[in-house]
């Protein structure tokens, strides 16, 4: 992904609005580019701010533990779904092979 593509996913990502093949690119690059990284962390820093002044949210609170956190938990959220997906496919492998000897035994072994 570059740069451009990244930034323009900002906001959706700020809106947990990305698939997870988006996401898992956008990560990857913000990961590894300290430019958009501080263009997430600024744009992170100005929507939830706007958004607790707009709740009189009160006390002090860490933005960008927070951003790191919600990156944390995205990447988390990546990594369950796909051990979901595989988790799945083997299932699936498993039937079929369960089919298959099935069908063996009924039809006798008329092969």
């Amino acid at each position: 992904m570059r740069c451009r593509q990244a930034q323009s996913l900002v906001g959706a990502f700020i809106k947990d609005e990305l698939d997870d093949e988006q996401l898992k690119e956008f990560l990857d690059h913000i990961e590894n580019c300290a430019d958009c990284y501080e263009e997430l962390e600024v744009s992170y820093m100005v929507t939830e701010g706007l958004a607790a002044l707009d709740h009189d949210v009160t006390g002090t609170f860490d933005l960008k533990k927070s951003l790191q956190n919600v990156i944390r938990s995205r990447r988390k959220r990546l990594a369950l779904g796909r051990r979901r997906k595989l988790r799945l496919r083997i299932i699936a492998a498993l039937f079929v092979i369960f089919m298959i000897v099935l069908l063996f035994f009924y039809f006798g072994g008329l092969i």
